[in-house]
């Protein structure tokens, strides 16, 4: 039985793969353009006064946090980067609204405030964007595979793409239904939008991603073989995790990776390796890295226990521990 599944899994993956690799095109940017993953018979009706009252409520928290400002920056720079573009006032009724809302993460090197929308938002009896959207399957490797490889090389290495999906292009015809508001700079008139590139929390956004990378990465391996071989095998999402056995070998994937990359308008950046002295520890895929000792670790935060322990207590203390390799089994066992 479970070979017949998994000859059914890996048909249908090529089905789907096939049938993208037949849509997806490079528009006059250089940038690959890809259309949203309908499902049959979707039918989706406008949600204009649901996304305005979002939008009311929205504007009403950044403002008591004092973060509308850099809030609206990030959507000005949006529109000037042509990742969004305005609709005209006889069409703000066609198609489907996104609410979004800010996570705020100051921590961040890059981006510390980004607008995230809400696809799976819907009215009474009505369908939801992501309703209507196929997540497509699973490309996206493992995280304990990912951190195993990690782990193989002496020198570790990791890098991400400076905003991955907002690099992939959406078919005109599919913009309608990525619409958000937002204000004029006078904040007294509501600007309605519509997204031109790969919005994050559409159900597909991250198929999107992982198989166009994945297209790329096919279409250019003659350029460099083993380095785009090695990209294919290492990506979580817009995160490369791998390594290598010599600084060398760091330095020519890096410069190599960073070629291949480019071609599809992918920047990969925040290179992070322990071939040099840095000694402060770094995040990979949720474990602690130690570049100065070369460790990892679980980041064990358990926020409080109660006087009396339960079973209960103890399975949720355990849930609470990140640990995707198993590290800390003997213990949390």
């Amino acid at each position: 039985m479970l070979g017949i599944k998994d000859s059914y899994e890996k048909q249908e993956k090529n089905e789907i793969l096939n049938t993208f690799n037949k849509c997806i095109s490079v528009n006059e940017e250089g940038r690959y353009e890809i259309g949203l993953m309908w499902k049959d018979n979707s039918d989706l009706d406008s949600n204009y006064d649901q996304a305005y009252r979002r939008l009311m409520s929205t504007t009403k928290k950044l403002e008591n946090t004092n973060i509308i400002k850099e809030y609206g920056e990030v959507i000005k720079e949006w529109q000037k980067e042509g990742i969004i573009e305005v609709v005209k006032e006889d069409n703000i009724n066609e198609g489907h609204y996104l609410p979004h809302h800010a996570v705020i993460k100051w921590d961040r090197a890059t981006t510390k405030i980004r607008p995230v929308f809400d696809a799976s938002c819907k009215g009474k009896n009505k369908k939801s964007l992501n309703d209507c959207i196929d997540k497509g399957p699973n490309l996206i490797e493992e995280i304990p595979k990912l951190l195993l490889n990690f782990r193989s090389g002496a020198y570790g290495v990791t890098a991400d793409i400076k905003k991955a999906f907002l690099q992939i292009s959406i078919s005109p015809h599919d913009r309608k239904y990525l619409k958000l508001l937002w204000w004029k700079e006078n904040q007294r008139e509501i600007v309605t939008y519509q997204h031109a590139r790969v919005p994050f929390g559409v159900a597909c956004s991250p198929f999107l991603l992982a198989v166009t990378i994945y297209h790329h990465l096919e279409k250019e391996k003659n350029t460099f073989e083993a380095t785009a071989k090695r990209l294919r095998d290492s990506f979580y999402v817009d995160n490369c995790v791998t390594s290598f056995d010599t600084p060398e070998e760091v330095k020519s994937f890096e410069e190599e990776a960073k070629v291949l990359m480019m071609k599809g308008k992918f920047e990969l950046r925040a290179w992070m390796t322990n071939s040099t002295q840095e000694v402060d520890p770094v995040s990979v895929l949720g474990v602690q890295w130690n570049r100065y000792a070369d460790d990892l670790c679980c980041n064990v935060n358990i926020k409080s226990v109660p006087e009396r322990i339960t079973k209960r207590d103890l399975l949720s203390i355990t849930q609470q521990i990140f640990d995707p390799i198993g590290f800390l089994s003997p213990v949390t066992l």
